[in-house]
């Protein structure tokens, strides 16, 4: 039976599945990414932390599941370019989606929105690739990777990537999927220092000696191009055949739509993206999802394992939160880590209303979590508001498996939701990509019904949503304030 290994690099940690053609993951190892973080607006990464994750991840998942693979996949962080040498030696500090050093760079010039879809932002590659440029001697530049790719080139691949990466590096036009010449001269780059756009179901050259010795598999394994993690979570949700929209809480929140075409009412609203093998969709993307449940952990001062805090303290919010109302729960408007779709705000800050001594833990953690379901609710909004298919939702990531957090979510959206086939649909996606390069198209698990609305509880949800809603709006700082009306 065909088994691929795919590789998913994460800006927490990098993460390596062995998959079969059932979609099965025969094993899952990961390793941990440092970001470092000495001041405010800072967010970078080195590429040599990258790959010692991978020799940790890969050969370990490799030796769980026994036997060789038929191929390797990728997919990874999409927002962190690396300015390379002929070598593929980083020239630059690499700066992550989190990062906000690059804002002198951004541009409002009305062209990159006409021509990608999308406004610029930090949280777009574009400006990156200009801050990083203006670091380097530009005659040592050879090309400019996404994370995946650079991966990949390590492991024996070339300077080749997908059109998923460079969309979201703002340098496709994305009607036609190539080079824009207008937004990659605003981007201060030229023709012969970008790499070569394939789909991301093609294959690039082969595992070299080394990784072959690493992993103990033989050399001449044959590495698939692989795309952003987005458009692989996109492919491995079935998105658009399986449902019309996926919602997966991992560190982030971010909801995918399909598209079939640009559409113009999503600008500055949500965001448009390829998925690497012709298709497209729209993200939206919430900053503060697993990660507030990381900061309350932190902040409990428990010794207990995240894992098992988590578990207890989620069963006892749902129970607060199961009380439709009885029990006055804080509201909390999450931005922990600054706002996201469709402000893009780094400097918006949590507030939280309403919290006094009778208030506990389980209360704070259940206030997070309906202020994270309000901003996925207020984006799904936006996709009906454009007359996008919103009836089939699924749901998947980490956040979906605790208990109360999808309940909450499909009350306040007051529809029922997908459980999603998979728990980990971007590692899937990447083997999905993988399958396909090796002529084999595969279907996982369909989406089967999880979470319907409790009556009970939409109608007061409704109104502490409104609430939400009346107090960011007197507390935008006045930056996201003019994001928000543009």
């Amino acid at each position: 039976m065909p088994r691929v290994l795919a590789i998913d690099l994460g800006t927490g940690s990098l993460k390596a599945g062995v998959i079969d053609e059932n979609l099965t993951v025969l094993s899952r190892k990961s390793a941990p990414v440092a970001t470092a973080r000495p001041k405010a607006g800072v967010a970078e990464q080195s590429p040599r932390d990258w790959i010692s994750a991978l020799a940790k991840a890969a050969p370990a998942a490799v030796e769980a599941a026994g036997g060789p693979v038929d191929a390797i996949s990728f997919a990874g962080h999409m927002s962190a370019p690396i300015l390379v040498d002929a070598e593929c030696r980083p020239l630059a500090t690499v700066r992550t989606l989190a990062d906000t050093q690059c804002t002198p760079y951004l541009s409002n010039d009305p062209s990159i929105a006409t021509l990608s879809g999308n406004f610029d932002g930090t949280h777009f590659a574009r400006a990156k690739i200009l801050h990083a440029a203006s670091e380097v001697e530009l005659e040592k530049l050879a090309t400019v990777l996404s994370p995946k790719d650079f991966l990949r080139v390590e492991m024996g691949g070339g300077f080749v990537t997908d059109p998923g990466d460079m969309a979201n590096f703002l340098l496709l036009d994305l009607d036609t999927g190539a080079y824009s010449a207008e937004l990659v001269s605003g981007a201060g780059l030229i023709d012969g220092a970008l790499p070569e756009v394939q789909r991301a179901d093609a294959f690039d050259g082969v595992l070299n000696g080394d990784w072959a010795r690493r992993l103990d598999l033989l050399a001449g394994v044959p590495l698939v191009t692989g795309t952003g993690d987005m458009g692989a979570a996109a492919i491995g949700v079935g998105l658009g055949a399986s449902c019309d929209a996926a919602i997966t809480i991992g560190t982030a929140a971010t909801i995918l739509a399909s598209l079939s075409e640009r559409q113009p009412k999503l600008v500055g609203k949500l965001t448009h993206h390829l998925d690497g093998v012709g298709g497209k969709f729209a993200l939206a993307s919430h900053f503060n999802g697993g990660a507030v449940l990381d900061w309350l952990h932190r902040l409990s001062g428990t010794e207990r394992p995240r894992d098992d805090w988590l578990r207890e303290t989620s069963a006892e919010a749902q129970s607060r939160q199961s009380s439709g109302g009885e029990r006055a729960l804080p509201l909390v408007l999450p931005y922990l880590l600054g706002s996201g779709s469709p402000v893009f705000d780094r400097d918006e800050t949590a507030k939280v209303l309403g919290l006094n001594a009778g208030h506990d833990m389980p209360d704070l953690l259940a206030g997070f979590q309906e202020g994270v379901a309000f901003d996925l609710a207020n984006s799904i909004d936006v996709l009906s508001d454009a007359s996008m298919a919103t009836d089939r939702i699924c749901l998947g990531g980490g956040g979906a498996r605790l208990a109360g957090w999808p309940s909450t979510i499909s009350d306040t959206l007051d529809r029922p939701l997908l459980r999603a086939g998979s728990d980990d649909p971007t590692l899937v996606g990447a083997a999905v990509l993988g399958f396909r390069a090796l002529g084999q198209e595969v279907r996982g698990a369909e989406p089967q019904l999880g979470w319907s609305p409790d009556p009970r509880r939409v109608a007061h949800l409704r109104d502490r949503r409104a609430q939400a809603q009346a107090l960011r709006k007197i507390s935008l700082p006045p930056r996201a304030r003019l994001l928000e009306e543009r």
